[in-house]
């Protein structure tokens, strides 16, 4: 993945490749979820 969420066409991209996940929604709040810093809200 990478260190900062991903925009809808990059999710839509890997939710293609990925058919198990295939939701760019998903594969989104994934990204975001790695992404996070742990720094709370």
């Amino acid at each position: 993945m990478s260190a900062a969420p991903l925009d809808d066409d990059t999710a839509l991209e890997i939710a293609l490749r990925l058919k198990a996940l295939a939701d760019p929604v998903r594969i989104k709040l994934v990204s975001i979820l790695l992404a996070d810093t742990g720094d709370g809200i």
